[in-house]
């Protein structure tokens, strides 16, 4: 997620405006998703920025040759997040590590073996083959109450 989330900055720092996207559904979300429910692979299909309410930037998450990057949220507790570099001829990062699921917050907590980093992200949609997140922290940054990060999934 850290390169994911990097792309999507990068993108906002070069971008003032960008037009949407129509073709991304938005699923329904049952009132309190359980962790079975968020335990899946989801592939990263679309990641959107938002500042002070209005679209200001968005990206296909997949490249023209590459497949989805995706976390692979386990029943055990694991994950691993498979990144595949558009950018450098699809090359594929695998990052292990834990992830919990808060079921009052709606909030799914990522960290990685490796170094520790952690994200947050609430469940804003979920269905049964898609979901969209919403980053709320990142590392050791919350996101700032202006901006607005999302990513959008399917199994």
């Amino acid at each position: 997620m850290k390169k994911i989330l990097f792309s999507i900055a990068l993108g906002t720092s070069i971008l003032t405006s960008c037009g949407s996207d129509d073709n991304t559904t938005t699923p329904t979300t049952p009132t309190n998703p359980s962790k079975e429910q968020v335990t899946a692979k989801w592939k990263m299909v679309k990641g959107e920025v938002y500042q002070n309410g209005s679209l200001f930037y968005e990206e296909n998450l997949k490249g023209e040759n590459c497949e989805y990057s995706y976390y692979d949220l386990k029943a055990n507790g694991t994950k691993a997040e498979v990144f595949y570099d558009m950018e450098d001829e699809c090359d594929m990062d695998v990052t292990e590590g834990t992830w919990t699921y808060n079921q009052n917050k709606k909030q799914i907590t990522l960290t990685d073996s490796d170094d520790g980093y952690t994200m947050v992200m609430e469940v804003v949609t979920l269905s049964a083959t898609e979901a969209k997140f919403k980053v709320v922290k990142d590392g050791d940054d919350d996101i700032p109450t202006s901006t607005e990060i999302y990513v959008y999934l399917k199994k």
